[in-house]
């Protein structure tokens, strides 16, 4: 079949190599949202969360590049819940209905370890939020003037 992308390769355990080559080629909302959150690019702080997360994972291509990095960690205060995030490269939109396919066998498996999955997200990233409904999460209140850019983020939560 010309023209339909391959599925991703594989999805395995993270490591901080792997978000050191992302970071700077991630999609422009994921750096941007990374920026408005946090205050600083991915390439400050994606390998250092990525080796200090609990639950992180590559999703790579074929070539074992990796194209997408995701994952959970407790929120401090609250073991039971996991702070769960993504963020990924343009060439991970080729793969999207895979994702789609695919993404509550990931979801499920972050919830064998948290019983709720929560977090924040730009309300500019309509496509992380597009992933966030279809994934079966809640969307709750907006933050209007959220991290370090004091702009709006949505938060989101899926219980087990």
């Amino acid at each position: 079949m010309v023209g339909r992308p391959q599925l991703i390769g594989s999805v395995r355990e993270a490591a901080a190599g792997d978000a050191v080559s992302i970071a700077p080629i991630l999609r422009a909302a994921d750096r941007q949202e990374c920026i408005a959150h946090i205050g600083l690019p991915p390439e400050k702080f994606l390998p250092g969360m990525v080796a200090l997360c609990e639950l992180s994972f590559a999703q790579c291509a074929n070539d074992g590049r990796c194209i997408g990095l995701f994952g959970a960690h407790p929120m401090p205060g609250f073991d039971d819940v996991g702070q769960i995030w993504m963020v990924a490269t343009d060439e991970m939109l080729q793969y999207s209905r895979q994702l789609l396919r695919e993404g509550g066998t990931w979801i499920d498996r972050l919830h064998e370890r948290f019983h709720v999955l929560t977090n924040l997200v730009d309300a500019r990233n309509t496509t992380h939020i597009r992933w966030i409904k279809w994934s079966g999460f809640t969307l709750l209140a907006t933050q209007p003037h959220y991290g370090a850019a004091g702009i709006p983020f949505i938060e989101f939560v899926k219980v087990k």
